[in-house]
């Protein structure tokens, strides 16, 4: 695979310097690009030195560049001036999920789509993940730049939230938006102990209005055939307000179904604090092209 520019964003998890040298080894890459946050930067300073020294070491260019995460517009116009210099129409592009927020994928891939690239990306599972929590202490959901569709006034909103391990994240969701209902899609299987710490969480959510529906992020479409049958009886009559929470590449078949349907939202709900100790190691990967 030849590829003119990989995109990842820079993390403290293994799977973030383990999934770029893996990618490296086994694809040819002219350029990388890393995005970090500042507000981690003292977390991924490590693991950026190492990124940067593998690079050199195998003649491949790396570019860093920081963004703001409680400054969605800023770190919006950040990637769109990076990826106008690095990109040119017809361009091989891969994104690397793995370790990047769900804003910056879907505003990676709108601002490649429109500067004409061919968008591959890439998802590396870690080996586990942390027992104990993941994120806490969720901010105010926003809707995503660019993405945030086509609303009709005078008719009510449902929810449709991808669920993951952060109940709270799903509760925020649904307090800050108050929609007529929610529809939950609970990730299917059994992996990183999913049925407790995900489905059973979710189902007993009280005081809140609730379908659910069965959804699988690593299928190859994954998820998208079974959130689009979920949602086809409120395509006519509702907005949609559409957020993942789960298996990152959830993330991929919401910005498919915003595509779709214009009147859909993407919406993201920030967390004020990550673990440290998020995941370890790496395994296999789930990947695909737009």
């Amino acid at each position: 695979m030849k590829v003119n520019l990989l995109i990842a964003a820079a993390s403290w998890e293994d799977r973030f310097c383990l999934g770029l040298e893996r990618t490296i080894n086994t694809a040819s890459v002219n350029k990388v690009v890393i995005f970090y946050f500042e507000e981690y930067a003292d977390w991924t300073s490590e693991s950026r030195a190492r990124a940067k020294a593998f690079c050199e070491r195998e003649h491949v260019a790396v570019r860093f560049a920081s963004l703001k995460y409680q400054r969605p517009d800023d770190a919006w116009h950040n990637i769109r001036s990076v990826l106008v210099e690095e990109i040119r129409p017809g361009d091989e592009i891969l994104v690397d999920i793995s370790t990047m927020p769900r804003e910056a994928i879907w505003t990676i891939f709108f601002i490649a789509e429109h500067l004409g690239a061919s968008i591959c990306y890439n998802y590396n599972r870690p080996e586990g993940y942390s027992s104990e929590w993941l994120s806490r202490d969720p901010d105010r959901p926003r809707f995503v730049y660019k993405l945030s569709g086509v609303a009709t006034l005078g008719v009510p909103s449902i929810l449709v939230a991808l669920t993951g391990f952060d109940v709270d994240r799903t509760r925020q969701l649904i307090n800050f938006y108050q929609p007529a209902f929610t529809l939950l899609g609970l990730q299917i299987g059994e992996q990183y102990e999913n049925i407790e710490l995900n489905v059973r969480k979710h189902l007993g959510l009280e005081g809140v209005k609730f379908r659910q529906f069965k959804v699988d992020a690593y299928a190859q479409d994954h998820g998208l055939g079974a959130i689009r049958r979920a949602v086809s009886p409120f395509r006519l009559n509702h907005n949609l307000i559409v957020s993942s929470l789960g298996p990152k590449p959830s993330a991929i078949a919401l910005y498919r179904l915003c595509k779709e349907f214009p009147f859909c939202a993407l919406a993201y709900t920030p967390a004020r604090q990550f673990n440290k100790n998020y995941s370890w190691g790496i395994d296999g990967a789930v990947s695909g092209s737009l």
